[in-house]
């Protein structure tokens, strides 16, 4: 039971690593989207600003 065990914790621990190094890329994906789209909202609003103190 014990090698069947230690057997099963080493495929699980592998198997974790595997799905973490796959999640990675999305979650560094998901926060440039991000970050880019709060970026445009800001040089958008400030455009905005901008043009209505120079009419």
């Amino acid at each position: 039971m014990e090698n069947t065990a230690r057997y099963y914790e080493g495929e699980l621990d592998y198997k974790l690593r595997r799905l973490t190094a796959l999640f990675e890329p999305v979650v560094i994906v998901v926060m440039g989207l991000v970050v880019g789209f709060v970026a445009i909202a800001l040089v958008s609003a400030m455009y905005g600003i901008f043009n209505r103190v120079n009419v």
